[in-house]
This record gives structure tokens, C-alpha cells and sequence, in this order.
């Protein structure tokens, strides 16, 4: 019975391994989307009558109030946590324009797991958001 337990084990510790991996994919991309889709609310809403706009760095993505992250009004950002075992490629900073709410940027920001498996948010030229 010792050996069926290790056998057991032996098999499901990857396997919970590759799920919980893909499933932090899954949670960050949709954390990536919704920031972005905030940041156009903001700026069409025209909040603090300013642009808004977000930042994507290794394991954080900042949700800023200002025409480009280096000008921002550092006083307005969110700051909200995603996978640390994340690599992020691509477009890294958008920021939508007041009352209209296009993108100044546009692409694909691309999330690379450990498992090098891939999950893309796209964002195109009218500021909508897929991934």
C-alpha cells in the first residue's frame, strides 16, 4: 500500500504542477485584460479630466492616471500583483485618450509560463481587448 501511495504521489505532484501553472496563465492574462479595459472606462469617463493608462512589468501591472507612465500623477496609481513565474514580452504600456478612449499604442502582450506555454492579449486599433 506504501508503494501505491508513492506511485500515487509520484505521478500527481506534476500534474498539479502543470495545472496550477496554467491556471496562474489563465488568472494573469484575464488580470492583464481588465486593467486594460478599466484604464479605457477611466479615460472615457474622462476621470480626473486626464488620460489613464496602465504599465506592465514582471509581476505587476499599474493602473495610472496621466498621458504616459513616466508623467504620471504617481498619487492615482493601483498596483495590483500577477504571476511571479511569468515572462512578459510585447507591448508593456498603453494609455487611452480622454473622452475617446483609443489606444496611443496598440499589439499583443505576450505571457510565457514555465511550461513556455503562451497566452496573448491583444488590443487593436479602436482599444478592443482579446486574449
Amino acid at each position: 500500500s506504501i508503494a501505491v501511495i508513492v506511485v500515487i504521489t509520484a505521478i500527481s505532484v506534476p500534474v498539479y504542477n502543470s495545472f496550477q501553472d496554467r491556471n496562474e496563465l489563465e488568472v494573469s492574462a484575464v488580470a492583464i485584460a481588465n486593467s486594460l479595459r478599466q484604464a479605457q472606462i477611466r479615460s472615457k469617463s474622462m476621470e480626473g479630466d486626464s488620460s489613464w493608462g496602465i504599465k506592465i512589468s514582471t509581476s505587476t501591472i499599474t493602473l495610472f492616471k496621466g498621458v504616459s507612465f513616466i508623467l504620471r500623477d504617481s498619487g492615482f496609481d493601483e498596483n495590483y500583483d500577477f504571476g511571479n513565474n511569468m515572462q512578459v514580452s510585447g507591448l508593456n504600456e498603453v494609455v487611452f485618450a480622454k473622452l475617446t478612449g483609443v489606444p496611443q499604442s496598440f499589439g499583443t502582450t505576450t505571457l510565457i509560463s514555465n511550461l513556455n506555454e503562451t497566452k496573448n492579449i491583444i488590443i487593436n486599433s479602436i482599444g478592443a481587448v482579446s486574449y
